[in-house]
């Protein structure tokens, strides 16, 4: 697929891109994404749905994108980046409700900001999610169920949501402010290896 499909409910079993970018549209049904992806707008996922972002796929997402569900909704990410901030500066939104889960890079092409109302879920056994936007407002969760999640934004991230580590698994971040959000310590490490205490 490739060109610009705008304002649709997209079903099917699989998107195979070449660059094609998708604007203000619904996932209808449960499919697999292949090859570069370009999103902007709101990119909504219909209740219930799960989505297959491949290893080779990656999702090029311009500023002001949001991931939004009306219900719940899962993306399994088996690798590649999600690249927010693409084309410029400005936000990149997971909605209440989306679980984005397994594992990758979650990152920026330039100055971004990732608001988390959803979940954001490491949930493969020896990979890591790694996530690197420039800012990092987290108001959901962030959990581990297998593997492991690193938090590196550029800047300090704010914490008002909740931080969940499963046994045998790790989160690694960089220093962060607790905005009244819950943390649970255990294997909870900064980079340095150095246990993480919320600053207030």
């Amino acid at each position: 697929m490739a060109g610009t499909i705008s304002g649709s409910t997209i079903t099917g079993s699989e998107i195979a891109s070449s660059n094609a970018t998708l604007s203000n549209i619904t996932f209808g049904s449960n499919l697999s994404t292949t090859g570069g992806l370009n999103l902007s707008g709101t990119i909504g996922l219909a209740n219930g749905i799960t989505l297959n972002k491949g290893i080779s796929s990656d999702w090029y997402a311009a500023p002001g994108t949001q991931l939004t569900t009306g219900g719940t909704a899962v993306i399994n990410s088996s690798g590649g980046n999600i690249i927010a901030g693409n084309g410029g500066p400005g936000t990149f939104g997971i909605g209440s409700g989306v679980t984005l889960q397994g594992y990758g890079t979650l990152t920026t092409n330039s100055s971004a900001t990732l608001n988390n109302q959803g979940t954001i879920r490491a949930s493969t056994a020896g990979q890591v999610f790694s996530i690197k936007p420039t800012t990092l407002n987290n108001t959901g969760t962030i959990a581990t169920t297998l593997g492991s999640i690193g938090i590196f934004p550029t800047n300090p991230f704010s914490n008002a949501g909740v931080l969940e580590i499963g046994p045998n698994t790790s989160i690694s971040a960089k220093s962060f402010h607790q905005c009244g959000g819950r943390h649970h310590p255990r294997r909870f490490r900064s980079g340095a290896g150095e246990p993480l205490t919320p600053r207030r």
